[in-house]
């Protein structure tokens, strides 16, 4: 109910009318923004979304906007929508409906973000990012635009990565409005986020999806009315209701209806005046992503591949195959990734097992996994976007993520009697695999983490980030580490190669049934013992209802510093804003633990989400993790109670690259 109320207030912009504040006369414009926020799911299938914003919702804006200029009206409705929407009915509306589209845009009343749709960042790889961008450029060239300013909403923090090519994309401003139980990341609300090539964009960062704001000098005011979560325009009576409000407070201004395009510009002629910010910001949203661990390897390695075809001038990326695929495989890395738990699963409390398999059987349930089997269909809708060469090497490649290695293992094997598997690796075993892990959680693991991370009166944040009914059920808190109960090791030409079967200890509060049916981990140590390589291989994991996670750690002596690569550049992880998230981040290819006695690369293909400090999926902290404590892959976790996939099943091979590259 509260986030009802507060997205009510939001849409009728009347926040700042509920503060009590006082007519303003010494403001001379108000930008006043209109915008619908748009999640391709939650609210629906994310099939059932895209057609509503095609049929209904676009319609609905063009009708207020039309309304308002019949009447000859002072008060403009200008509906400022994610470049892909426009795309999308461009591309699927009847002529006659394109035509009355291309009537408002050239008017000026329907416009569009630099950005096709909200990302998670940290999801994505740097050429998938900046062929998405493209998207916005092609809809300037078609309609005479110049579009510099983007939007963000929801997702509370970024990669400083992000800077770079949206800079080189030509954007200049970029708002982002955070999900309203969320923490702000410490950053000026107005202010320039660097990066360290120079690059930069203008950055406002809001506490709510949009508010109101003055901007430096008190001459002007930004007015961003929101409607909430696919709640479609604003009507008729609430966009009259909102001028004749912010008339009121400020009864000496212009009020004038647009973009972000020209608040971007009245900023950019201030910017020297606006602090800068260099640091990384980072998403406390990004574990969310561990709840589909096969769709994201899949997603991975295509976008990896798409990569490698840019390189090698297979596809061109400003070709319209290179956008439409990007744009299609780009959802994936959109920050909904399914249905709203609350409305959409009523038993949502049925943790035990034999529950569990009871409810899943039930239509709500398979609603549920209805919206996430939407997900992983982007990546074959992607494919099909491709030339036919491309799309069998496409194919070809996310077959390869659902063939995992099984090791046979010959007569020499030995059983082990469960032992602890904690290998040490490289020359003078430099780096140790502190283990591979396997976390549950119980009320208390998201009681603490709620108190922590849940700004103050937000409770409604309870229902959506913990788990409701895990107080009542026999749910446990403990970390068990896997043990050796098979091994070969096998002299070969490159090294010495170890495989081993892996088990959970059994415990009586854990129900065995939540293990997977097979683990085996091969590791490869180079002659040179500069070099080793990893596949883990998790073998047909089961449905868990339970808050879960698996690990995999490293750790080697005297870390100096951590720096991952994130879209293509390097971050340094121990300089995040406050409120950011300085636990984990999602990282493009590789992490290196930086020593005094040099730098241990560890690169991963399917396995992104990287926690500094120790293995827990929920440990939101404004403290700096300690760099000691080394790094831990997260493999796969259940641990979003919204937005994310709620359990996940199946095999698949981690494999992991470690060097010592100095």
């Amino acid at each position: 109910m509260k986030r009802i109320i507060l997205s009510l207030l939001i849409a009728l912009g009347i926040v700042s009318q509920l503060k009590g504040q006082e007519p303003n006369t010494s403001v001379e414009k108000v930008y006043v923004v209109f915008k619908t926020h748009l999640d391709v799911g939650y609210t629906d299938l994310s099939s059932v979304v895209t057609r509503q914003y095609i049929t209904e919702f676009i319609p609905k804006a063009l009708d207020v906007s039309d309304r308002l200029r019949a009447e000859n009206a002072s008060e403009k409705y200008v509906w400022t929508t994610g470049a892909w929407l426009i795309w999308k009915y461009l591309r699927t509306a009847s002529p006659q409906d394109v035509e009355r589209l291309d009537a408002a845009i050239h008017r000026g009343d329907i416009v569009w973000n630099s950005v096709p749709y909200t990302f998670e960042s940290e999801s994505m790889n740097l050429d998938l990012f900046e062929t998405c961008l493209l998207l916005s450029h092609r809809l300037d060239e078609k309609y005479g635009k110049k579009t510099i300013a983007a939007k963000m909403t929801d997702v509370p923090g970024h990669t400083r990565s992000i800077v770079a090519p949206m800079s080189r994309a030509g954007i200049r401003f970029l708002h982002i409005g955070v999900n309203p139980a969320s923490p702000i990341p410490v950053v000026p609300e107005f202010c320039r986020w660097k990066d360290t090539d120079g690059s930069e964009l203008i950055l406002v960062y809001q506490q709510t999806y949009g508010s109101e704001s003055m901007l430096p000098g008190g001459k002007s005011v930004i007015s961003i009315n929101f409607t909430s979560d696919n709640h479609g325009p604003h009507t008729y009576e609430e966009v009259k209701k909102i001028y004749a409000d912010l008339q009121k407070r400020y009864p000496n201004a212009h009020l004038v209806a647009c973009s972000f395009n020209e608040i971007a510009e009245e900023l950019i002629a201030m910017q020297e005046q606006l602090p800068v910010v260099t640091s990384e910001i980072a998403d406390t949203w990004i574990y969310g992503y561990g709840s589909a661990p096969i769709r994201m390897a899949k997603f991975r390695a295509l976008s990896n591949l798409y990569s490698k075809w840019l390189r090698e001038k297979k596809i061109d990326k400003n070709s319209d195959v290179a956008l439409e695929f990007a744009l299609e495989l780009g959802l994936i890395g959109e920050h909904t990734q399914g249905l709203y738990v609350r409305p959409d699963l009523p038993d949502w409390d049925k943790f035990d097992t034999d529950q569990f398999q009871i409810a899943r059987a039930t239509a709500p349930f398979q609603r549920m996994e209805e919206s996430w089997k939407e997900l992983d269909n982007y990546i074959y809708s992607s494919i099909q976007c491709l030339p036919q060469d491309l799309q069998e090497e496409a194919l070809a490649e996310v077959k390869k993520v659902d063939q995992v290695d099984v090791p046979l293992f010959s007569e020499k094997a030995q059983t082990v009697n469960a032992t602890s598997w904690h290998p040490a690796l490289l020359k003078g075993g430099a780096l140790k695999i502190e283990g591979l892990s396997y976390q549950l959680f119980d009320h208390h693991d998201f009681d603490r983490f709620i108190a922590k991370y849940m700004r103050e009166g937000e409770f409604w944040i309870t229902d959506v980030m913990a788990k409701p009914g895990l107080d009542k059920a026999k749910a446990v808190s403990v970390s068990l580490t896997a043990k050796v109960v098979k091994q070969e090791v096998r002299k070969e030409k490159q090294g010495v190669r170890t495989v081993s079967e892996l088990v959970f200890p059994e415990r009586k509060d854990v129900d065995k049934r939540l293990y997977p049916q097979k683990m085996y981990v091969d590791v490869l140590e180079y002659k040179n013992g500069k070099k080793a390589e990893i596949a883990l291989t998790i073998k047909d994991k089961p449905a868990v209802h339970w808050p879960e996670s698996y690990w995999l750690s490293f750790n080697t002596d005297g870390i100096l510093s951590i720096v991952a690569e994130k879209l293509g550049e390097r971050v340094d992880l121990l300089d995040v804003v406050e409120a950011g998230n300085r636990q984990q981040h999602g990282i493009d290819h590789y992490v290196d633990l930086i020593t005094s006695q040099g730098t241990i690369r560890v690169e991963s293909e399917a396995a992104f989400l990287v926690n500094v400090g120790e293995a827990n999926g929920i440990n939101y902290s404004l403290e700096y993790p300690d760099k000691q404590g080394g790094i831990h892959f997260n493999l796969s976790n259940n641990l979003w109670n919204t937005n994310f996939c709620y359990w996940n099943e199946g095999s698949l091979t981690y494999r992991f690259t470690i060097e010592q590259i100095d």
